[in-house]
């Protein structure tokens, strides 16, 4: 047991400085969409308790995105959400640093993915948001252990400052892919 939680997952840094070397491009995107699908279908993302699993199901995705956008499929990014009716959107800046945003923003939804500008030059973060009744899950591949679990306005409240240390350029727009309840 106490060599398993050695294996666990910490971050999508550590992950690639243990798998990838120097590679400077993160597995956010493959990793939120895994997680997505994890919890569309009812599953507990167990992947997370092994770093080989979870580094082999993030490239597998990433080869799945891969393939979707030689397809030529536009919304290649939200790859979890490609066949289940979905809204993308575009939003400020603001609607994912306040709290009180992020709950109405988000009170119909079960599953979002959301990416925005970060720090890096022309570079993008995403994260995964679900809710089911009062209680909410945020994923962040950056954030050790990656899963926040809890009620829902303590994660808003959490996942609005998580975003806005990150989020980078106030005229740049984020993306959101989005699941309403059914």
């Amino acid at each position: 047991m106490f060599n398993q939680r050695l294996n666990m997952f910490k971050t999508q840094k550590a992950l690639l400085e243990e798998y990838a070397g120097n590679v400077k491009d993160g597995l956010c995107v493959p990793l939120s969409n895994v997680y997505a699908k994890h919890m569309i279908s009812n599953q507990q993302p167990k992947f997370l308790e092994d770093c080989d699993e979870t580094y082999k199901m993030a490239v597998e995705e990433e080869h799945h995105q891969f393939e979707l956008s030689q397809q030529g499929n536009q919304d290649f990014t939200h790859s979890a959400f490609i066949h289940i009716p979905h809204e993308d959107m575009t939003v400020d800046k603001i609607s994912l640093t306040n709290s009180a945003n992020l709950q109405q923003l988000f009170a119909d939804t079960e599953h979002a993915l959301i990416t925005y500008p970060i720090q890096r030059e022309n570079d993008n973060h995403m994260v995964y948001f679900g809710k089911k009744k009062n209680h909410c899950v945020f994923f962040d591949a950056n954030h050790y252990g990656g899963e926040i679990k809890g009620p829902c306005p303590n994660i808003f409240e959490y996942m609005s400052h998580s975003i806005a240390v990150d989020y980078s350029d106030e005229e740049k727009s984020a993306k959101i892919g989005k699941v309403k309840h059914s």
